[in-house]
């Protein structure tokens, strides 16, 4: 999770607000974290740019975050960092910044100046826990629902509640599905039954997802998404009618996970606590 400030601070300020966030400075550590950034949150006031973190060492060509990530990327301006007024032993500007209108992407060493800021969190600002309403790809007869979630900040550690009404519409006789997509065949008869469920969702481990589907003989495709837009993970070959478990690796947060097979797809909101 990241955050771009509004107003412009010093670097002390800046890294102590990130800090007091439960954060800290953005640190960038590939060409795609870099270019997301860039694209996604550099909003300078003025050309100078951004702060986005800085480093703990003036040796040349061997800088590290003091966050202790590997600074395994880099994409410094020309001739910066200069460290201007230090040496290999005294760090005189420690402070990385990625640059604004002039030099698309480039990072600098520079003076403590008023600059906007990023902080990225390692957890969600904000978590969800479903508190009721029917269960994410459970049956349910025609009629109106309400669904809550439990949304806690996770900066200031309070806890709101939010809901939200849902209308399940039944016209063929058959049960209704949150997650059921009927097609029709041809012969215009309904066929080719289409469902996924989740479980368990949140969850503070790994998903299943069991996948059912009249269309035995078609494989299923599943692309996993975060907030971002950015694709976590992709399984292709699935067979219908079995249960897939994922998702050990992933960060908490909200994912969408998109699920495919020939024209029937789903759309599901998965939350990782």
């Amino acid at each position: 999770m990241r955050y771009q400030s509004e107003d412009a601070y010093t670097w002390t300020n800046a890294r102590d607000l990130s800090m007091g966030l439960g954060g800290h400075l953005v640190t960038i550590t590939s060409a795609e974290e870099n270019q997301f950034v860039y694209d996604n949150l550099r909003q300078p006031i003025d050309s100078w740019g951004s702060w986005i973190g800085l480093y703990n060492t003036g040796t040349p060509g061997s800088f590290a975050w003091v966050t202790g990530e590997a600074l395994s990327y880099t994409n410094w301006n020309f001739n910066e960092p200069n460290n201007s007024g230090g040496s290999s032993t005294f760090i005189a500007e420690p402070y990385v910044h990625i640059l604004g209108y002039d030099w698309r992407n480039r990072w600098n060493d520079i003076a403590n100046v008023y600059l906007q800021f990023i902080a990225e969190f390692e957890t969600p600002v904000f978590t969800y826990k479903q508190i009721s309403g029917p269960d994410n790809g459970s049956m349910q007869k025609p009629g109106v629902y309400t669904i809550c979630y439990e949304r806690t900040n996770g900066m200031t550690h309070l806890k709101d509640t939010c809901c939200f009404n849902i209308t399940i519409v039944c016209t063929n006789g058959m049960p209704a599905n949150t997650m059921r997509r009927m097609n029709p065949s041809p012969s215009g008869s309904m066929a080719n039954a289409f469902k996924a469920i989740a479980f368990p969702n949140p969850t503070t481990n790994s998903f299943s997802l069991k996948i059912e589907s009249d269309n035995a003989a078609e494989k299923v495709t599943i692309r996993i998404v975060d907030l971002y837009g950015r694709v976590v993970e992709v399984k292709d070959g699935i067979p219908a009618n079995t249960t897939i478990r994922f998702g050990e690796s992933y960060k908490a947060g909200v994912y969408f996970t998109q699920i495919v097979q020939g024209s029937n797809k789903l759309t599901m909101k998965l939350i990782k606590q």
